[in-house]
């Protein structure tokens, strides 16, 4: 009981403004462009900044955690992998494609599974800081990658050539290169700029989650609604064991299971709607997969919490 009371505490209140973005649609106190406009301003702007401040502030003087590194990006390439399988065998187009394999993938590692890590284990282990920038990096190269474009019929250097250029281009692996280069430099963050990105953070959660609210299609699409359970499936329960099966094969510790089962089986990340609409997705099945797997996580994360309680690793 405690476990489902733990999910519910850190779930509900995303479901919550979801749902009042939506009563503000429909009461016509917020317009169909809010969600246009707010996502513009969160893709170009807001989360680009805030990566800048992740970096710049992060602690990069701890060893780097090799066995989780390998964990990770093997980890979340073989997810990628089987949500693009998965989307070819369900037949989706070239908009479509992009936006369910995002969904499937990237995880809301921070609003609900570093929350959740701090809550379940009295003490976080040594390397969680590094890890979860290094998952924090690989999702938004994921990301790139995903959105590189359609290459069908370019020649092997130009899909690189493609692909490259969505990662180098892409406003938030620009913000955590800027961030970056500012840890290594040594360069203090002023006080000034802590407290303005202190604000943007703030605005940023329930900013994507009003978005998500005002996107919902109350007439959603039968079709959509099935590919958002499909993405759920996939980001819910086979992310998360093919992370875990490859923590046991790496033999890594029991709390560091723990750390990469937050980073595999959280539900979908809230900016991957802002994203996806700013990449000219198709927003409103990703709208959908947020929507489904939060709803659905408060079942996935209890159950996952549970056998990590009986095998002891919490």
């Amino acid at each position: 009981m405690a476990n489902i009371l733990h999910s519910l505490e850190l779930v509900l209140p995303l479901f919550f403004i979801i749902f009042l973005g939506f009563v503000l649609k429909q009461k016509k106190y917020l317009p169909e462009s809010f969600a246009d406009d707010s996502s513009r301003l969160l893709f170009y702007i807001v989360l680009p900044l805030l990566f800048v401040e992740n970096m710049w502030t992060a602690d990069l003087s701890q060893p780097f955690p090799s066995s989780i590194a390998i964990v990770l990006t093997c980890g979340m390439t073989l997810v990628i992998l089987i949500a693009w399988l998965v989307s070819k065998l369900l037949g989706l187009d070239a908009i479509s494609t992009p936006s369910f394999i995002s969904g499937s993938f990237r995880s809301n590692i921070v609003y609900v599974g570093f929350a959740l890590l701090r809550r379940i284990l009295p003490e976080l282990p040594a390397e969680t800081s590094i890890a979860y920038l290094i998952a924090l990096v690989l999702l938004n190269v994921g990301l790139s990658v995903v959105y590189s474009g359609n290459t069908k019929g370019l020649r092997l250097l130009q899909k690189i050539g493609t692909i490259l250029k969505g990662v180098v281009t892409n406003p938030l692996n620009i913000g955590l290169t800027i961030g970056f280069l500012l840890n290594k430099a040594g360069i203090p963050e002023p006080k000034v700029v802590s407290s303005t990105l202190s604000l943007l953070s703030a605005m940023a959660s329930p900013l994507a989650l009003l978005s998500i609210g005002v996107a919902i299609n109350p007439k959603m699409q039968k079709r959509n609604i099935s590919l958002a359970l499909s993405a759920s499936l996939i980001k819910l329960v086979v992310s998360p064991l093919i992370g875990l099966g490859l923590g046991i094969l790496l033999k890594i510790p029991a709390s560091s299971l723990v750390l990469v089962y937050m980073v595999f089986g959280t539900p979908t990340a809230l900016n991957t709607f802002s994203l996806d609409r700013g990449m000219g997705g198709n927003s409103e099945l990703v709208a959908a997969i947020i929507l489904f797997t939060t709803t659905l996580s408060l079942i996935s994360i209890s159950a996952f919490v549970s056998v990590f309680i009986q095998l002891g690793y919490i």
